[in-house]
């Protein structure tokens, strides 16, 4: 098994490294679970909002994409109150795509993402008023 990593600070770019499972042969993990203790707050849920999903969501007819919305964020349907949004590409784009190439970031952009992605978060946004 590899790894693979990336980090702009130390100029790693798609570095690729096998992973050693050698030490840990021998070591065990426990799990304890305590019901009766809180330990995080539940703040809700919710999905990725991708290119993808936007891609297919401006394929829709206005009330297919109405019921689409409706299905995932009013009361009626699940009630998401959440949304996942990455940062430029992801394996649900249409294609790769960055929002800066530079270091300083003097390039940065969310063009891309104003096409598709920020338009559908918009109208998911009104449902949730």
């Amino acid at each position: 098994m590899f790894k693979v990593e990336t980090n702009i600070n130390s100029e790693k770019y798609w570095e690729k490294s096998k992973i050693d499972f050698s030490q840990n042969n021998n070591s065990k993990v426990n799990i304890e679970i305590f019901p009766k203790k809180e330990m995080q707050t539940w703040i809700g849920m919710g999905g990725a909002i991708t290119e993808a999903s936007s891609y297919n969501m401006d394929k829709l007819e206005q009330d297919e994409k109405e019921a689409f919305i409706n299905a995932y964020y009013s009361k009626e349907g699940l009630n998401y109150n959440l949304g996942r949004v990455a940062i430029a590409s992801n394996d649900f784009c249409l294609k790769k795509y960055q929002l800066t190439k530079k270091k300083d970031l003097r390039d940065f952009s969310i063009d891309h993402d104003r096409q598709s992605i920020i338009p559908n978060i918009k109208e998911i946004q009104k449902k949730k008023r």
